[in-house]
């Protein structure tokens, strides 16, 4: 009971979202209208048909409003920086490829979508620019000489990266059947690619009710030839 009183009561004065709060006052852009919100869907709509990011990765996964969110964010800082005549920076911890150049080599150099800049650019006349935290911290402490540890960067890498540090591990399961997937001593940017993978691969396997182990390991092999990753394979399906 002691250890319970000296807890912070985050429910009666939560520090965090107050200071959050006073930093982003007056920074945080208008919501769309409700008479203009058909037409935003239609247009979302229309791009993820096509396959034009960013988004469009969202419609294999999520239902309703909720898939067009990415599609309606890149709308408002388009709209934004049309406004303001000003170039993005973009800080985001999104890391679907409908998002990030697929031929980018590592996480360290990632760029943009080049259709995302071209499309920015055409709209704008301005320069967009996209970044994960650590490395618009990275830069920041190297251009301009922010003031923050390289301790602080390597640990917000961690956290960016830890969802991927599978080595030789387990690495997933479906409700009515058992899996396992195992890569092969890969380093934390192929792991990236791999969980990119299984994910195609879990919303393959919801298409069919019944498989064999063969067929769900060809699923599995034709996914991962698409990312150019032949370390993977399926060990045990049940």
């Amino acid at each position: 009971m002691e250890q319970i009183k000296k807890r912070p009561d985050w429910i009666a004065k939560d520090e965090i979202r107050e200071t959050l709060s006073e930093l982003l006052k007056g920074r945080i852009g208008a919501p769309y209208k409700q008479e203009e919100i058909k037409d935003i869907y239609e247009e979302c709509e229309r791009r993820y048909k096509l396959r034009i990011p960013p988004g469009y990765k969202d419609a294999e996964e999520k239902k309703g409003w909720e898939k067009y969110g990415d599609a309606i964010l890149w709308s408002q800082i388009i709209n934004y920086a049309k406004d303001k005549k000003s170039a993005i920076i973009f800080v985001t911890g999104e890391d679907k490829p409908d998002w990030w150049n697929p031929e980018t080599e590592s996480k360290n150099d990632s760029q943009p979508d080049y259709d995302l800049i071209k499309e920015f650019a055409s709209k704008t006349g301005c320069s967009f620019y996209m970044y994960t935290t650590d490395r618009f911290l990275y830069w920041a402490k190297k251009q301009i000489g922010a003031k923050v540890s390289v301790e602080t960067i390597e640990e917000i890498k961690q956290t960016r990266d830890y969802p991927y540090e599978i080595r030789n591990a387990p690495a997933g399961d479906y409700p009515t059947r058992g899996y396992t997937v195992r890569y092969d001593e890969i380093d934390s940017d192929d792991a990236k690619k791999a969980a990119l993978i299984m994910d195609k691969f879990k919303w393959e396997l919801k298409k069919y009710p019944s498989l064999s182990k063969e067929e769900a390991s060809n699923i599995l092999e034709n996914i991962a030839r698409e990312y150019r990753f032949d370390r993977i394979r399926l060990d045990s399906w049940g």
